[in-house]
């Protein structure tokens, strides 16, 4: 089974990740997409690094640019860093870190197959779906083998003992 939270922006669900992989103590593979320390600043970049890895802020890992209100995706680095970093945790890692996947990764075609190819895989994954899902990740809320689960201020500091006891009941019965 695999777990994908969305919520509000800011709701805590890249948190709930954090205290959830603390909880299980698992190989950790996948990746993750930080803005940095100036996710408010008009000028930023969203960058994707390997989840079992320090977060790497720079043009290197950037997967979108932000600049003065305007948003320029760069599909060709999903499908670079993102597929690469999926193929990386095959085998070696316990649970499958996705976060987050939305709408900037549209025209990131190869990326968006490695990515139903990870949720096809036995392990469990765990990520996030930005809210008001895009065409692909709206195919990707309603497969079966997905449990779609909404981060809010009343449930975050509960759900990463909730989450741990289901993927590792998940585990368990596969």
């Amino acid at each position: 089974m695999n777990f994908l939270l969305t919520g509000e922006l800011h709701s805590g669900k890249s948190t709930v990740i954090k205290k959830t992989l603390c909880e299980l103590n698992m190989r950790v593979g996948g990746f993750c997409t930080p803005f940095g320390s100036n996710r408010e600043s008009p000028d930023r970049l969203l960058c994707m690094h390997r989840a079992d890895l320090p977060p790497e802020i720079d043009m290197d890992h950037a997967i979108a640019v932000f600049s003065a209100g305007d948003r320029q995706s760069l599909p060709e680095r999903f499908d670079e860093l993102g597929c690469r970093f999926l193929l990386e945790a095959e085998g070696l890692a316990e649970i499958i870190i996705m976060d987050e996947l939305g709408a900037l990764e549209k025209d990131a075609e190869k990326f968006q197959k490695a990515v139903l190819k990870t949720l096809d895989m036995p392990g469990p994954v765990l990520g996030v779906l930005r809210k008001g899902f895009s065409d692909w990740t709206k195919n990707i809320a309603e497969r079966e083998d997905v449990c779609v689960i909404t981060v809010t201020a009343d449930n975050r500091d509960e759900l990463p003992m909730i989450l741990s006891d289901l993927i590792l009941k998940s585990i368990n019965v596969c």
